[in-house]
């Protein structure tokens, strides 16, 4: 079931199952007053996100709630918008996933619902994760956008964290919680001065050539 404003006060919706796309004129008006209608056209209707129709899916509502139900294409149109607008790589990712929904979809095009579950639960679903974190993440995502103070990721720790998995190759562990300070102590000051374009091989070979040939002063 799909619903599009028709005037500030009216929305004609059309049904379209398979093969057969029926329209109707909802007996509610917009906004608060669908909460007390009984009218029930299906058991999910896709609104494309128009807040007047929120009051159809509050269990208050006279004759049960109705389970929500978005509008991928709509999902599409804004993201493509995004993405012409900025050339964002997340939005690129995104395009790209939900493209691959809909070669899914295309597969399953006339077969039966119970099919289509299937097919969607097994094939579709892992595509869809990667959007489902997303959205799950969206406020802590957004915060950055408020806070100048913010990194936009945190990939300078990951770069910096990766000498430590690299040294995992090499060694097991530090093998003391005195091991791991010094071991801290050392990456710091590689990465620090990796960061700001400093050779920390050469500082250290400098240092440790100088402790090597170091005369220990009388005190």
């Amino acid at each position: 079931m799909v619903a599009r404003l028709l005037t500030e006060q009216q929305a004609v919706a059309v049904a379209a199952p398979s093969g057969f796309i029926p329209l109707a004129l909802p007996p509610a008006t917009v906004g608060v007053s669908v909460r007390s209608r009984t009218w029930r056209p299906s058991p999910a209707c896709w609104w494309h996100g128009y807040a007047g129709f929120n009051g159809l899916y509050e269990a208050r509502r006279a004759g049960g709630a109705l389970t929500e139900a978005e509008c991928w294409v709509h999902v599409h149109r804004k993201i493509f918008n995004l993405h012409a607008a900025t050339g964002s790589a997340l939005a690129a990712e995104a395009l790209e996933r939900i493209g691959a929904l809909y070669g899914v979809e295309r597969e399953l095009h006339g077969k039966p619902p119970d099919a289509r579950t299937r097919e969607r639960q097994t094939r579709s679903t892992p595509l869809a994760k990667a959007l489902r974190y997303m959205l799950a993440h969206w406020p802590a995502l957004m915060r950055a956008f408020d806070d100048g103070r913010l990194a936009f990721d945190n990939n300078a720790a990951e770069r910096a964290l990766r000498s430590v998995a690299v040294g995992h190759k090499k060694y097991l562990c530090a093998g003391s919680e005195l091991g791991v300070e010094r071991a801290a102590a050392f990456y710091t000051l590689i990465e620090t001065a990796k960061m700001n374009g400093l050779d920390p091989e050469g500082y250290l070979r400098d240092v440790l050539t100088r402790i090597a040939d170091h005369t220990e002063q009388a005190a």
